[in-house]
């Protein structure tokens, strides 16, 4: 299935292209409008990568898990196609070619998790109630257990690996936890409800506990952990990398990226 998926956006991404380069020959007004579309679509999608709580909130998860990253290259490469007839030098029309095939091999790459396999987790282990990872990529997969196991259900790193489709170069992404916990529970017949969202420090506290929080752990490196709770204002974390640790408010803030991952299991 992931596999038939990377392959038609890639079909859908080099036939839009060759698409822009036909209707580019048309006239002025046909090609502004057609460029005026295309341009608005990945205006629209690019905010729905970025504010994936939106994504999720608009479009059903078994879809929003393949729009994360790569929805708007199509479009991207129909633009800059359409607009290639329509500039004053060979070397620009060049370019805006250059520009398509980029932004296809972009795709390409941020999509490869689909035909990625199943990061292999090593030994399983569990440290105050939380689950310590095992692969550098699997910290979601980790969280995911520690939430799992908070609610009395029995699974493991590698379980939650595989239902999220976390790889060893990507890891996975907020939306594909929401789908490897529903996944998962679904079969159990367990009341479930699950979103993304952003808030601050004052809508953490009021947050059902325990959720994911996200966090910057280095420049382009995200780390999600378990929160726990929130008590005399230090924040009780479950971190994959150590077990539970207890961070001050200003520590944490520094870290968080004000997403929240909530969860609401009955």
């Amino acid at each position: 299935m992931k596999i038939a998926i990377f392959a038609l956006s890639l079909i859908v991404s080099i036939g839009l292209y060759r698409l822009g380069c036909f209707f580019a020959k048309s006239n002025k007004k046909t090609v502004v409008c057609l460029a005026i579309l295309s341009l608005t679509i990945c205006f629209v999608l690019e905010i729905l990568r970025v504010y994936r709580a939106w994504l999720a909130a608009l479009v059903p998860i078994d879809i929003a898990v393949y729009m994360e990253k790569g929805a708007f290259v199509p479009f991207a490469v129909f633009f800059f196609a359409i607009c290639s007839k329509s500039v004053s030098s060979k070397f620009t029309e060049k370019a805006l070619h250059g520009i398509c095939f980029l932004a296809i091999g972009y795709m390409c790459v941020y999509s490869s998790w689909m035909i990625m396999p199943v990061v292999k987790c090593g030994n399983f282990k569990i440290v105050d109630s939380v689950c310590i990872q095992s692969t550098p990529t699997t910290c979601g997969p980790a969280c995911l257990t520690t939430i799992a196991r908070f609610h009395g259900l029995k699974t493991t790193e590698q379980q939650m690996a595989h239902l999220s489709h976390t790889t060893n170069v990507w890891g996975t992404t907020s939306l594909r936890m929401l789908k490897a916990m529903r996944d998962f529970l679904t079969p159990q017949k367990r009341l479930f409800s699950a979103s993304v969202h952003y808030t601050d420090w004052e809508g953490l506290q009021k947050i059902s506990k325990p959720c994911i929080v996200n966090t910057e752990y280095s420049t382009y490196v995200n780390h999600v952990m378990v929160l726990f709770a929130i008590e005399n204002g230090r924040v009780v974390l479950g971190d994959p990398l150590e077990g539970r640790i207890y961070l001050s408010k200003n520590r944490f803030m520094r870290m968080w990226t004000t997403e929240v991952i909530t969860f609401n299991i009955k």
